[in-house]
């Protein structure tokens, strides 16, 4: 799954680890999200949106929708 996780927070000048502790996951989890290599579970993508006052389907998507 795809996402804008990480040019949001870095706009915002954050940290991943500031930003993991406010989403309450830890900074590895967070990169793998922001790097494509792990899909969130629910929870953790209403947890990241909120943080990131978005909807979640502004930050992830999916390219290869037929």
């Amino acid at each position: 799954m795809n996402n804008c996780v990480a040019k949001i927070r870095q706009q915002r000048k954050e940290s991943q680890d500031a930003f993991a502790k406010r989403v309450n996951i830890s900074r590895t989890h967070l990169s793998e999200i922001e790097n494509g290599k792990a899909d969130p579970g629910g929870k953790v993508m209403l947890k990241i949106a909120s943080a990131l006052n978005k909807n979640v389907e502004d930050i992830f998507f999916v390219n290869d929708v037929v």
